[in-house]
Formats: structure tokens, C-alpha cells, sequence
């Protein structure tokens, strides 16, 4: 009798330490206050190209959201999703405000970075609400940047996204 009871307890220590449990939350984390919206869309693609040696193409992101907040602090993000990744990042200075009315416009104009890109942009409201997407590419062997707006079955919609404390890409500063 013993001896099960033991043999019991011994299987319920092992079979506890090994199942895994409830993802933690990070303490770090950066907060992010959140507002239920899955509706809205990418109306606008616009691509500059600065005549400069470099020819540095800006690229600028409009269009709405179906949905505003009464919560002040509550905030959508843009995303960024490397090609070959698959979870993308964020960070605080991607978090933009909702309105108070019942629909949010936005506009957002960034550099895209020098030499061979290929990677996703997307206004996000959750950390697995994607609304809509744009594949921003450029191939060192033709310099012009290519945008393409995603089609919502693009597996890039089924991402999620994770929040990271300062700027995710740190070497170009403000650039998708």
C-alpha cells in the first residue's frame, strides 16, 4: 500500500514537471492598451523617391480603421513582419491613438531602409488582429522598391505579432 501510494506520488512529481504550462507573461513587456476593432483597410500607397545620391524611397501608408476608442490610452500598432520570420515585432514608438469616433483614419510615412528588402508592414489591433498588409521588396540587382498590397489569404495575416521594449530596428531608426 506504501509502495503505491509512493510509486503515485512519484509519477504525479514527474508527469507535473515535465507538462508544460501556461505561457508566462513577460515582465518587461512594454504595455500595450488594446480595443477590440477588425475592421479597416489600407487605401492608400504612396512612394516617393528623394533625389539623392542614394535615392532614399519614402514610402506612406494611409487609410482608416472602422472603429475609434473611448479609452485614451487604447492604441493600434504597425507591424513589421520579416519575409523568412514567422512572428512580427513592434514596439512603442510603432503604437498609434484611436479616435473617439467610430472611425479611425491614419497615415503613416517612413523611410524604407537601403539595400535588399523584403519584408511585410501591416496596421495591426491585437497581438493576432492583422487588418491589412503591404509587402515592401527590393532586389539589389533592380534598385526600385516594389510595394504590393497583400491578399487577406496571405499567410501573413495569421501571424502574430510580438511587442518589444525600444525600437526594433534600431539602424534605421524610423524606417519600416
Amino acid at each position: 500500500m506504501v509502495v503505491r501510494a509512493l510509486a503515485a506520488l512519484v509519477t504525479a512529481v514527474v508527469v507535473g514537471a515535465l507538462t508544460p504550462g501556461p505561457a508566462m507573461a513577460v515582465a518587461d513587456e512594454p504595455e500595450w492598451h488594446r480595443a477590440t476593432c477588425f475592421g479597416g483597410a489600407i487605401d492608400s500607397i504612396e512612394l516617393t523617391v528623394q533625389a539623392t545620391q542614394r535615392g532614399q524611397a519614402f514610402l506612406t501608408l494611409s487609410g482608416h480603421l472602422d472603429c475609434g476608442s473611448g479609452d485614451k490610452r487604447a492604441s493600434f500598432a504597425w507591424a513589421h513582419y520579416e519575409s523568412d520570420e514567422q512572428v512580427g515585432t513592434l514596439s512603442r514608438n510603432d503604437l498609434r491613438r484611436y479616435r473617439h469616433a467610430s472611425l479611425t483614419p491614419f497615415s503613416e510615412g517612413r523611410y524604407v531602409k537601403h539595400g535588399a528588402v523584403n519584408f511585410m508592414a501591416c496596421v495591426v489591433t491585437d497581438y493576432d488582429v492583422v487588418i491589412d498588409c503591404v509587402q515592401v521588396s527590393r532586389d539589389l540587382s533592380a534598385p526600385a522598391v516594389e510595394v504590393t498590397r497583400l491578399l487577406e489569404k496571405d499567410a501573413t495575416y495569421s501571424r502574430d505579432v510580438t511587442m518589444q521594449d525600444g525600437d526594433v530596428r534600431p539602424a534605421c531608426g524610423g524606417c519600416w
